[in-house]
């Protein structure tokens, strides 16, 4: 016994579907929009995404099967109800924990923030003082290296000079104005 479908039959069934496909996406567009629209702390692009996302699946779901029609449908009112009120509440908590903690984090970051800009700011400044404070000296003491040859010969040359007057001075040299008081 093969059973005929009329064409009649199959519009109608395709409109009743199209029917709760838009049901279920207006259904998403409103939990979207008390959802999703206020600050829950996902970026623009995520928030679209996810309502989109939303409103396919409560519509597909609507369209193709009865049991997620009736499960959709009844959702609805127990929003209004005694759970509706504990989720509610639920939701509302959520939100106001969610912002204090949101900002602690958001403070958080800019305390690290903040101390790695002082360290790196203190790095900076021990360079600089050190550039300026020990770099003149230390091209100093690199000079004094490279000259160390000639101004050995100079120190040779006080030394002997220094000698040579110490000597005629022992011996009373007979040209100087103060030798004969001795």
């Amino acid at each position: 016994m093969s059973r005929r479908v009329s064409t009649k039959s199959i519009l109608r069934n395709i409109g009743i579907r199209a029917l709760f496909f838009s049901v279920g996406l207006a259904q998403g567009f409103v939990l979207m929009w008390t959802l999703l629209s206020r600050d829950s702390g996902f970026g623009a692009e995520l928030q679209v995404i996810l309502g989109l996302a939303m409103c396919v699946f409560l519509g597909v779901g609507n369209g193709a099967s009865t049991a997620f029609r009736c499960w959709a449908l009844l959702s609805v009112p127990s929003f209004f109800g005694k759970a509706g009120r504990h989720v509610l509440r639920a939701l509302v908590l959520t939100l106001l924990i969610a912002g204090p903690l949101g900002n602690m984090g958001a403070n958080g970051r800019e305390v690290v923030r903040s101390f790695a800009c002082g360290a790196r700011l203190a790095l900076n400044l021990s360079r600089t003082r050190w550039d300026l404070v020990y770099a003149p000296l230390q091209r100093v003491l690199i000079n004094m290296r490279l000259e160390e040859a000639p101004l050995d010969d100079v120190s040779n040359e006080v030394d002997s000079a220094a000698a040579l007057g110490r000597a005629a001075l022992a011996e009373g040299d007979p040209g100087s104005a103060h030798s004969g008081e001795r």
